[in-house]
């Protein structure tokens, strides 16, 4: 429901308050009969919602700033927060942008589109990004494809260090 329910914008949304007298249970058989309703009424409207789910996820880095805030601003004061927020996501996505060489670089190697996308790493990585895209998204969420994106980076970073060697 969560992510499933009229204004839902693909973030986390809060339960509606006329459940909050109900159990854990109950509240999730109403919402979830709710959602399932939503979703039945709009499936392109669920599609939608759901690319936009997983934009939201991969989008930016604040997360490890956002955990440790309390530290951060006892530390540095609230200022801190802001910058380092920009510099996590900047990194992230320089991240994404490598990986994305990477994914591209393996194509070439392998002149198989079909080989790349059945790596494992990249279908842990879109099964990850699916699950939790059909509910809500977050970056919390990213953390599990990592290892992955790292991989894929590493791929391009090291075929551009192999070909600044080899041109000298």
């Amino acid at each position: 429901w969560i992510g499933n329910h009229p204004g839902a914008d693909g973030e986390y949304t809060g339960l509606p308050e006329r459940v909050s007298g109900l159990s854990e249970v109950e509240a999730s058989r109403v919402l979830g009969a709710e959602a399932r309703e939503f979703i039945l009424s709009d499936i392109p409207g669920f599609v939608r919602r759901t690319l936009t789910r997983v934009f939201v996820t991969y989008r930016k880095e604040t997360v490890g700033v956002v955990w440790n805030q309390r530290g951060i601003e006892s530390t540095f004061g609230s200022e801190a927060l802001p910058p380092l927020k920009v510099i996590s996501s900047g990194y992230w996505l320089l991240m994404l942008a490598l990986a994305f060489a990477g994914v591209m670089l393996a194509v070439y190697r392998q002149r198989s589109a079909f080989k790349v996308a059945t790596n494992p790493l990249l279908l842990s990585t879109a099964y990850v990004a699916a699950v939790h895209a059909v509910f809500m998204g977050s970056d919390r969420f990213h953390l599990a494809s990592i290892p992955a994106v790292s991989v894929f980076a590493a791929i391009a970073v090291s075929s551009c260090l192999g070909l600044f060697v080899r041109q000298q």
